[in-house]
């Protein structure tokens, strides 16, 4: 097995958890708070937000669902695709059954994911992308495993099994709503925004984490061909994401800038290295507005500046022009 690829994913998968305390933080929420948010994400164009009492219900349901299913605290689970509130749900339940959870690369290839079947041995595994799906289905197996999938119709190929992913986490007497949103996504309510996948290995933790002890509420965008728009509609408070993604917002907003040195030029950069004179913070204002980022918390919002983030192809001058 690649060694980096082991490595990386053995750590990981030792790594997710959640504990007693973080169960009881959830089912507490849900009883104190009911209806305040817990997860945003737009599906078919249309954001959907997803209380606490939702979340304690579907994961009750979700837990009695694979229990039926054979699913115990010996069973492994590997789960491969962008981070939204099936994917935690489902790996909340397996977490709190006892089993194991094991972030893959979302865009693995067939070696890839047959050195990881062979290294994990899972009994279980969820796959949001199809090209992945069917990459896994082209595999010869010599253990039987169960595929949730974002399909609607289950199958069986070889020692396949799929199974349509809603089948699991339904939970009829408490839908996600689009109602009552306008106050969280323009409101001074704080939500975190989140637009990785699987391939950051360590994110299902940080995101469990600020789920069941920050009961920070999270936005996910609808695809990652979306993200940049779907961001700019949320205008998160808070970035739940990898190093490497906030030198990719970083990029983004220096791709905003005037690209021809000039009036415009110089007073984007006196704007973004904190000038406190008119234009410049009406030009601040603009330039986060346009980028989602207008109500970033200001340790956020420094780490995505490009004045900031010393990238290589950011030329920003002008300290004599006036702002």
């Amino acid at each position: 097995m690649n060694s980096r690829l082991q490595t990386n994913v053995t750590k990981v998968s030792e790594q997710v958890s959640i504990d007693a305390s973080g169960l009881n933080n959830i089912a507490l929420k849900a009883n104190q708070s009911p209806d305040q948010f817990v997860f945003v994400h737009k599906s078919r164009g249309e954001w959907l937000g997803f209380n606490w009492s939702w979340l304690h219900k579907t994961l009750e349901s979700t837990v009695l669902c694979l229990t039926q299913k054979g699913f115990s605290s010996d069973s492994v689970l590997l789960v491969s695709g962008n981070y939204e509130p099936k994917l935690l749900v489902l790996s909340l339940a397996v977490c709190s059954m006892g089993g194991r959870v094991v972030p893959i690369p979302s865009t693995a290839n067939e070696k890839e994911l047959s050195e990881l079947i062979e290294a994990h041995s899972p009994t279980h595994c969820y796959i949001e992308k199809r090209q992945t799906l069917n990459r896994c289905l082209s595999l010869p197996l010599s253990h039987s495993i169960t595929c949730f999938t974002t399909g609607s119709e289950p199958r069986t190929v070889g020692q396949w099994t799929t199974l349509p992913i809603d089948n699991v986490l339904a939970c009829p007497e408490q839908q996600p709503v689009s109602e009552r949103l306008n106050g969280l996504l323009t409101g001074e309510t704080k939500i975190g925004w989140c637009d990785e996948s699987t391939d950051w290995h360590s994110g299902i933790q940080v995101l469990f984490d600020t789920t069941t002890k920050e009961h920070l509420a999270i936005a996910f965008p609808e695809s990652s061909e979306s993200s940049g728009r779907d961001r700019v509609e949320i205008q998160p408070t808070h970035l739940i994401c990898s190093k490497d993604r906030l030198g990719k917002y970083a990029k983004d907003f220096q791709s905003r800038l005037p690209t021809k040195k000039g009036l415009a030029l110089s007073l984007s950069t006196k704007a973004l290295k904190g000038y406190r004179s008119w234009w410049s913070q009406l030009l601040m204002t603009r330039l986060k507005r346009i980028n989602g980022f207008s109500r970033l918390n200001n340790t956020d919002l420094s780490s995505v500046n490009p004045v900031n983030s010393r990238l290589a192809s950011v030329h920003l001058e002008g300290e004599n022009a006036h702002g």
